[in-house]
């Protein structure tokens, strides 16, 4: 007995529960061994061929048989967290049991310890998979750096290739907190990323053209040719680093609009004074309608 709790233990996976403090019954117990993995019962109902349902092929009106078993389903609901970016407790939701126990009665619905570490596994086995992908391309990179509102620096990381198939990809590899904006962190940072990801094959990298970026990718370089791979850059690294076309825009036009800043600056006040009143933007309306633009 633990603080007046009555402590019991499951003889099949070892898990501790206790007991309801005011009716020491054994509704806990029975709770548990429904959802009990190592459970003889449970390991049979899980493995069993169950009898398949008619359904329709989406998009199609084939009609076909389905057949789902336990682990399918519990991959299937790991998925919907993730593609609907639900929290993990949503399994555990009172309308999600009742819809589920009525839709899927023989699913046994998992909690959201059990989500958790399923998504972690999903999360292992694809990221498995990319790298196996990735080792067979040379790839070019594109990353940032930025400061959010809290005053917290953050890196992205992303990998483009092209696949066999002459199909541009492309994906998401890190997106992490960065020390300072320094091209010291940037370099380091990047390489651990490099590392992290098994990449020994790279292409071109993608920044800005902030100054700490140029100092950022020779050091890059550097740290790759200490690596002790051949060909990981081409032509010694002289060509690694790119210069972002976008910002490069953005910076002329931004110039531009810096010589036209008195008129722009006229327009949004004019703007803002027929929006800030509802009587002045009907009015507004009135007139545009009345001019026929």
């Amino acid at each position: 007995m633990v603080d007046g709790r009555i402590k019991g233990q499951c003889n099949y996976c070892g898990k501790i529960y206790y007991a309801d403090p005011r009716k020491n019954g054994t509704t806990s117990l029975n709770n548990h061994m429904d959802r009990c993995a190592k459970y003889p019962p449970n390991i049979e109902m899980m493995k069993a061929k169950r009898q398949k349902i008619f359904s329709f092929k989406t998009p199609t009106t084939e009609l076909c048989t389905v057949e789902c078993t336990q682990e399918e389903l519990s991959m299937l609901c790991v998925e919907y967290i993730i593609l609907d970016e639900l929290p993990f407790s949503h399994v555990e939701g009172e309308g999600f049991r009742r819809f589920m126990g009525r839709a899927l009665p023989y699913w046994r619905i998992p909690s959201r310890k059990t989500i958790a570490k399923d998504v972690l596994k999903l999360y292992l086995g694809e990221k498995e998979k990319l790298m196996d992908q990735l080792s067979r391309y040379r790839l070019s990179l594109t990353t940032d750096t930025w400061t959010s509102i809290q005053n917290i620096n953050y890196m992205v990381l992303t990998a483009h290739f092209i696949d066999d198939n002459w199909v541009l990809h492309k994906r998401i590899l890190n997106f992490c907190v960065i020390p300072s904006h320094k091209r010291e962190a940037i370099a380091k940072l990047l390489e651990d990323c490099l590392l992290e990801w098994d990449i020994e094959k790279i292409l071109t990298v993608t920044v800005d053209n902030a100054s700490s970026n140029d100092v950022a990718l020779k050091e890059l370089s550097r740290r790759i040719g200490d690596w002790g791979v051949p060909n990981a850059v081409l032509h010694e690294g002289k060509n690694l680093q790119m210069r972002c076309v976008a910002h490069i825009l953005n910076l002329i036009v931004n110039d531009g609009l810096s010589v036209m800043k008195i008129f722009i600056g006229a327009i949004r006040n004019a703007v803002r004074y027929v929006r800030s009143s509802p009587q002045r933007l009907d009015f507004f309306k009135e007139c545009v309608e009345r001019v026929k633009l």
